[in-house]
């Protein structure tokens, strides 16, 4: 391995997760008598960013994935609602919050089901089930069809114009690009094609199939997936089928590893202990045969570094103190010792079927997991084409416009034109590689799709679009609901005694119809 090449942090780092908050506790949180609940044991148990103990079942509440969505309807929130208590976005304030809700099913809606139908239709519909599984999938133009839908429901519902919504909506959007793609990376997902060892940006990747599945692979060159198998109401371990992933890939060497202090830790030193991470090594197998892991004379498991350097795992004990009571630590440390044996990295072995009942036996492999060759980042260009350059683009755009659309199209314009760029950085999708999609990818082709009818929406909103500073803003619009109400016989009287009035009851928070507005919405 080219010492060029950057290892994502699941390879190099063993102690990395995308967990923000997970929640598990080592100590029993149930108890007897009144209260049935350790509150103390339950509060600690909430961690961050922290692997669990082995042994211990930990529940993610918050991963960055999900945390990529929770920022990106946070950052639109707040830019949406500077916009219109400045008055160029003119909406009322009450608007904002039903919108941006509404913006958040169809956001979410349409990426699952854009997933579905033009990623994995073949396997989804055979097993519809697994459409709401967190592998699932997302895909960003489902998002857009999601969005587009939704806001033209609500936006003919509020009787606001659609194309002016979705404007400000569009110069929102970019923030998507920036955090969900940043989190695709920290996931070691969607990752590029391969490039050549000496490129500065060139990465390993751990390898999953188009499910998310972990892959691994057997002496014989055959490539398994790891798929898991529901055991009560809990998930098992895992069993293995072979997989039809087409891509190129390395066996990742030094996968099972341990991050290990080099000496026995003492708390009474100042400086850092120097730490080193080894991977777990075994006598070489022949066959299927499971692997044999290698120990010294003391029967201390051995480890190996990437500079070829071998050391023996101790085990250490302290005894001490804690908040007045006894207190024991366990841990691991890395002892230099001396190796000139054959050898090889420890291998899982791997069931090759979901485990039976019946006392018929089970099948087992032995096998690595696996890792990409130097490959493009693709997650960090598409996260800047479509975060930053799209988001400057816009807010350019967006001092010159004067009529609603134009903003919009230009939204499908440059995302389209930049995804069709990024995506020749892109490893192709497994379940997307043959026939037309060696040539193109299926998010090109929808790119051409959005740049088509971005195309189509500049031209005719750019002549025909409403001007931007003659829209009511928002004491308008409240007026205008005001006569809704009254005419379909909800407001009594003028002192509007109907939810309408009471919606803008704080008039600082909504501006007035001077020019000074008019000048800032162009």
């Amino acid at each position: 391995m080219s010492l060029g090449v950057i290892d994502h942090p699941y390879i190099s780092d063993p102690w990395y997760t995308t967990a923000i908050i997970s929640w598990f506790s080592e100590i029993p949180v149930l108890k007897d008598g009144f209260p049935w609940i350790n509150i103390g044991a339950f509060l600690r148990g909430f961690h961050f960013s922290t692997i669990a103990p082995e042994g211990v079942e930990a529940t993610t509440l918050l991963d960055v994935y999900y945390g990529s969505y929770g920022l990106c309807f946070i950052a639109s929130f707040f830019l949406l609602r500077a916009w219109q208590r400045k008055g160029s976005f003119r909406v009322r304030k009450v608007h904002l919050y039903d919108m941006v809700l509404v913006y958040m099913i169809g956001m979410l809606a349409g990426a699952k089901l854009g997933y579905v139908l033009f990623y994995n239709w073949e396997y989804y519909s055979q097993y519809p089930s697994q459409i709401l599984t967190n592998w699932s999938g997302m895909a960003s133009h489902g998002t857009m069809i999601g969005v587009v839908i939704a806001i033209w429901i609500w936006a003919r519902k509020q009787k606001l114009n659609y194309w002016h919504v979705m404007d400000h909506l569009a110069l929102c959007a970019p923030f998507g690009g920036l955090f969900i793609r940043s989190a695709n990376f920290l996931n070691g997902e969607l990752y590029g094609k391969p490039v050549d060892e000496d490129f500065p940006l060139a990465m390993h990747f751990p390898m999953r199939d188009d499910r998310g599945q972990q892959l691994y692979v057997d002496k014989a060159g055959q490539v398994y997936a790891g798929h898991f198998y529901e055991g009560g109401q809990e998930l098992e371990t895992p069993y293995f089928v072979k997989s039809e992933a087409k891509t190129e890939y390395r066996e990742m060497e030094s996968f099972i590893k341990m991050n290990l202090p080099i000496g026995k830790p003492d708390a009474t030193k100042q400086e850092p202990q120097e730490k080193v991470i080894a991977a777990r090594i075994a006598k070489p197998s022949k066959g299927d045969e499971a692997s044999v892991e290698l120990t010294t004379a003391d029967g201390d498991p051995m480890v190996v570094d990437e500079a070829g350097n071998f050391y023996a795992v101790k085990r250490y004990q302290e005894n001490t103190e804690k908040d007045g009571k006894p207190h024991t630590i366990l841990g691991n440390y890395a002892e230099p010792v001396e190796f000139d044996g054959e050898y090889e990295f420890y291998q899982y072995k791997l069931p090759t079927r979901m485990p039976l009942e019946s006392s018929e036996s089970q099948e087992f492999i032995t096998a690595q997991r696996l890792m990409t060759g130097p490959v493009h980042p693709s997650q960090l260009y598409q996260g800047f084409m479509t975060g930053v350059v799209l988001l400057v683009l816009l807010l350019l755009i967006r001092r010159k416009a004067k009529r609603v659309g134009v903003i919009f199209g230009s939204f499908l314009l440059i995302y389209g034109g930049g995804r069709i760029l990024t995506e020749y950085f892109r490893q192709q999708d497994y379940q997307r590689a043959d026939g037309i999609f060696q040539y193109i990818s299926m998010g090109q082709i929808l790119s051409i799709c959005l740049i088509t009818a971005g195309a189509v929406i500049f031209l005719r909103q750019r002549k025909q679009g409403a001007l931007i500073s003659e829209l009511p803003n928002a004491d308008q619009l409240r007026d205008a609901a005001r006569e809704r109400a009254r005419a379909a016989g909800k407001l009594k009287d003028d002192a509007g005694e109907s939810s309408v009035a009471a919606e803008d009851s704080a008039p600082s928070d909504e501006p007035s119809d001077k020019p000074k507005d008019e000048k800032s919405a162009d």
